[in-house]
């Protein structure tokens, strides 16, 4: 993008044209003229890189350049004098500047989140809104209808897509984007035409397959109007550069490849590709005009000035305006006509809004299509997890209604178990009253014990002392034993 932002750039506003050059140093060179002799060539900014310039219905020059500072600086010339306005935004990167002929004035550019977008009516204070569509959106091209709706080309550098939006100068909306294409080759940057009669013309360059493709959305509604039918050719050499020059009744497609040489082709087809050679005679420049920037193939005349040529061409199409207008005002089929065409466009207009319009629905109808499959998705699969519990309730069902088979079948055997419990519990009270009788039984029989004990103690004592006696009188006997003894 940034090679489009350092092309020459030429612009005739009011009856002054100008003729602004980018050096390598940084210098932008800008010179000037009103009639036959240009002026010297003066320096306006020398820390520039990158600008670009729009026209107004007022006469005036609008030139917006960056350097590598935070902000740019804005220029306003008119009949040759220079005034700096202030201009409250970023230095972006990527910028375009146009002024339609209702006098509202555009600013697109990229910023931190996405897009800002400014608009100025008849010089009044710039409106700025930000649009955050993502980092990686790049601003490709800008046109101003008559009617001051502004028509933006964007470029999705993260998914190769080229986007269509146009913007409401009331209420600062931007339309539903409409995807024009995928696969877009970065590297050369796509171009748009606004034309005289406010067809929309593109051309782009896809990475896929490498072919040049041009798309035109013609102005009015349908069955004529819209979006056209999609053409591509293949090319036999890289290109670096494209441009789009107006031609009757089909724009030419320059693509202007690293060799230096300019391959042109019908936007139609229809007639065979034409070669020269990038020369001081033509030249590839940015023509700035009301309504939009163009890029296109400048070839100039021997001998003449360019902002010589440039004036003249400018007088040549006001005098066959001029002429085109008083025979119409002679001949009452040319005034009838002129209101036909007045009507048609107005007409137009309408439909166009119509059909952003419909775009719009279109794309809600879109949305709301996707959600709705979106809703589906989910509703299938809260389904499909409601049938499966389904199940495994089932079967849990299954195995309750088992046990509480089992449960009814219990009864008889509980009464059984009951009369067996009974009988066990009498025969326990049976034996707990024999273990009772027995208990006291044992008693009895200890205390008895213990008395038989103390009377065997007693009698041991008795014993013990008779036997000490005794054992007393037998030993007196023994010492004199007699022989009757």
């Amino acid at each position: 993008m940034k090679s489009i932002l350092t092309l020459p750039l030429a612009a005739v506003a009011g009856d002054t044209a100008y003729f602004l050059e980018l050096k390598k140093d940084g210098l932008l060179h800008i010179s000037c003229a009103q009639a036959a002799d240009p002026t010297e060539q003066v320096i306006l900014t020398a820390e520039c890189n990158r600008f670009t310039a729009a026209t107004d219905r007022e006469g005036r020059l609008h030139v917006l350049t960056a350097g590598d500072g935070p902000r740019p600086v804005y220029y306003c010339l008119q009949a040759g004098q220079v005034e700096t306005i202030p201009f409250p935004a970023r230095a972006a990167e990527t910028f375009f500047l146009a002024f339609g002929s209702g006098g509202h004035g555009y600013y697109i550019g990229q910023n931190k989140a996405g897009i800002t977008l400014a608009v100025n009516h008849d010089m009044q204070k710039w409106s700025f809104h930000d649009y955050e569509l993502g980092t990686s959106l790049l601003p490709a091209g800008l046109a101003v209808d008559s009617a001051s709706y502004a028509h933006l080309l964007l470029c999705d550098a993260a998914e190769g897509k080229l986007l269509y939006q146009t913007a409401d100068p009331k209420q600062y909306r931007l339309s539903s984007p409409l995807q024009l294409a995928t696969g877009l080759q970065l590297q050369t940057p796509p171009v748009l035409l606004f034309d005289a009669v406010q067809n929309i013309h593109l051309t782009w360059i896809s990475a896929a397959d490498g072919q040049l493709h041009y798309r035109v959305r013609l102005a009015g509604g349908w069955p004529v109007g819209g979006w056209q039918q999609e053409f591509s050719r293949p090319l036999t050499e890289k290109a670096e550069l494209l441009a789009l020059t107006e031609a009757y009744p089909h724009p030419q497609i320059w693509v202007v490849t690293a060799s230096g040489h300019a391959r042109c082709f019908h936007a139609a087809g229809t007639e065979e590709e034409k070669v020269c050679r990038l020369s001081p005679t033509l030249l590839l420049l940015r023509k700035a005009r009301t309504g939009a920037c163009d890029i296109c193939l400048f070839r100039r005349e021997e001998g003449i000035p360019l902002l010589t040529q440039l004036l003249i061409e400018k007088k040549e199409a006001q005098s066959s305006a001029a002429k085109a207008a008083e025979e119409e005002e002679d001949n009452p089929f040319f005034l009838h006509a002129r209101r036909l065409l007045t009507e048609k466009k107005r007409l137009e207009l309408e439909i166009n809004k119509k059909d952003a319009s419909l775009a719009q629905l279109q794309r809600m109808l879109e949305m709301s299509q996707e959600n709705v499959r979106k809703q589906s998705r989910l509703l299938n699969d809260r389904l499909e997890e409601i049938q499966a519990k389904m199940g495994e309730l089932r079967q849990k069902n299954s195995r309750l209604e088992a046990k509480i088979q089992e449960l009814q079948d219990c009864p008889d055997r509980l009464q059984h178990a009951e009369k067996a419990l009974q009988k066990a519990e009498k025969i326990i009270a049976d034996y707990k009253q024999q273990m009772t009788e027995l208990q006291n039984e044992l008693t009895l029989a200890n205390r008895r014990e213990k008395d038989y004990l103390r009377q065997l103690g007693k009698l041991q004592a008795e014993i013990d002392a008779k036997k000490g006696l005794w054992e007393s009188f037998a030993g007196l006997f023994q010492k004199k034993p007699s022989v009757k003894k």
